[in-house]
């Protein structure tokens, strides 16, 4: 068992994304957009997410529980001169104010505990502005977490809840897949991927 993740330390070295570019997923959303929509990215890590949306013209709120990340997010945005609010902050805990256009966790419910994971799902859901999006990417139990990292991830999803849960959005995209993360210093484990893009209904 590590004493921390793999991704503190890559936040903290400076080094490229630990979880690389941004998610096609978010890109392809970003025309459907107008400027000025609000965003809301929950476990945004350096802002691989959260600073491609801040440069198309949206308003940004990035959240992440873990200093290094937040730094290093604030760094960056003050290099590309685009305006992100920072959050720093255990998702559990905050308090979504208001409505937004799009939602995104990737990479974030399956490291919250399964009641704490599916009360922030609740809360995604119903603050979502109406025809807004959730973008979601979680880890599931079909692969089991790899011992170093199992500690970091008791909220594995059990595969196709997500999609479940979603049942009565629209669905724009649905995705079971596996990938290798790489851990940065030569060792890589294998992940079980459900990715979901779902909107909300209008009224």
């Amino acid at each position: 068992m590590e004493a921390e993740p793999f991704w503190e330390r890559a936040y903290r070295s400076g080094a490229q994304d630990p979880f690389g570019p941004p998610s096609p997923e978010v890109l392809e959303l970003l025309p459907t957009l107008e400027r000025g929509s609000r965003v809301l990215d929950l476990g945004c890590g350096a802002g691989r997410n959260a600073l491609p949306l801040a440069r198309a013209g949206m308003e940004v709120t990035a959240l992440d529980a873990s200093p290094a990340a937040c730094k290093r997010l604030a760094a960056l945005a003050e290099e590309a001169r685009v305006d992100v609010q920072i959050v720093l902050q255990d998702v559990t805990r905050f308090a979504f104010l208001g409505s937004y256009d799009v939602v995104i966790a990737h990479g974030l419910l399956h490291l919250l505990d399964p009641r704490a994971r599916d009360g922030v799902v609740e809360r995604m859901r119903a603050h979502t502005s109406f025809g807004g999006a959730n973008v979601i990417t979680v880890f599931t139990d079909r692969i089991a977490a790899p011992a170093p990292l199992a500690t970091f991830m008791p909220g594995l999803f059990t595969e196709g809840d997500l999609f479940t849960a979603y049942a009565d959005w629209e669905v724009c995209l649905q995705r079971s897949y596996t990938k290798q993360s790489d851990q940065g210093d030569g060792t890589s484990y294998e992940h079980a991927v459900n990715k979901l893009v779902a909107r909300r209904p209008l009224k």
